[in-house]
């Protein structure tokens, strides 16, 4: 619009604070079940570079900092017990649950059409 004022306001910017609250809410969550552990990887994944940023820049404090580095590390670590968790379910509900295929079972010796073998057969 002509003659309208234009709203030229600076982009949204995490804080450190912001951040860590995320990150240990993510944790908890995520540790309670009420997450899918590869949602919370993909959001740690976009976290990460805005975490990075904060560690280049000077205007961060080192009590920032080190709440950032622990933050991340109990994020990491309660992904990786969830995930740990899925895929040990995944294992163990699958192993009960495989039929053996009748083309599986086979006697020792016998491939395809070819004979039985001896143990006549198998001296030189």
């Amino acid at each position: 619009m002509v003659g309208a004022k234009m709203n030229m306001a600076s982009p949204a910017r995490s804080t450190p604070s912001g951040l860590i609250a995320l990150l240990f809410h993510l944790s908890h969550a995520a540790s309670q079940g009420q997450l899918d552990p590869v949602l919370v990887r993909d959001l740690g994944k976009r976290l990460y570079p805005e975490i990075g940023s904060f560690k280049t820049d000077g205007a961060t404090s080192q009590v920032e900092l080190n709440g950032l580095a622990e933050a991340m590390d109990k994020f990491e670590d309660t992904l990786l017990a969830a995930r740990s968790h899925m895929l040990l379910s995944a294992i163990r509900s699958g192993v009960g649950t495989e039929s053996r295929h009748p083309e599986t079972v086979r006697e020792p010796g016998h491939h395809e059409d070819a004979p039985l073998l001896s143990a006549g057969d198998l001296l030189l």
